[in-house]
């Protein structure tokens, strides 16, 4: 039995996938172009443009869950939706016309998270980089401000130190 046409459901579904797939790309851009200001960050006019696009990208992000959240409520009108995807919803429970105008956009809505998903994947694996190097420099530039005195315990196990120093002067009997 084909399913009854709803073109009230079909109108408001249709645009406000098609918000949700405008809304991801300008994210992925967005996502794309911090990307590129985090690999060239020298300096605080680097960071304070960083910090704005952080600051927009997680506006965005809760754009984005507020449209899966309308789109759910949406969803709900269709008898037996719950916990299916959206392709399964739209090809098996609505009228095939109706299903024609959406079918498309849920494709490209799944293509855009999915592309999404991925660079914020990368964007993650540019951050750990980032901040293990970071890390490293931090860790060089303790060990070259402490002495690390190495030794043994009782049980013979070695272990060591760190005693912080003082300034290269310190101890200097006079200045030339």
């Amino acid at each position: 039995m084909t399913p009854i046409s709803n073109p009230e459901l079909t109108s408001k579904l249709k645009s406000l996938i098609e918000a949700e797939i405008k809304l991801y790309q300008e994210y992925i851009s967005l996502q794309s172009l911090e990307a590129k200001q985090v690999r060239k960050l020298r300096g605080s006019k680097e960071a304070q443009i960083v910090s704005g696009l952080t600051a927009k990208r997680r506006i965005m992000a809760q754009q984005m869950s507020d449209f899966h959240e309308q789109r759910l409520v949406l969803l709900e009108r269709i008898p037996g939706s719950s916990g299916r995807r959206l392709t399964d919803i739209i090809s098996e429970s609505m009228h095939p016309r109706d299903a024609a105008q959406l079918l498309p956009l849920a494709r490209r809505l799944r293509e855009v998270i999915s592309e999404s998903r991925k660079q914020a994947f990368e964007f993650k694996r540019i951050l750990g980089f980032s901040s293990k190097i970071v890390n490293g420099m931090l860790s060089m530039l303790l060990a070259a401000s402490q002495n690390i005195v190495k030794g043994y315990t009782a049980k013979g196990k070695a272990r060591e130190k760190y005693q912080p120093s003082g300034s290269r002067n310190q101890g200097v009997i006079k200045q030339a």
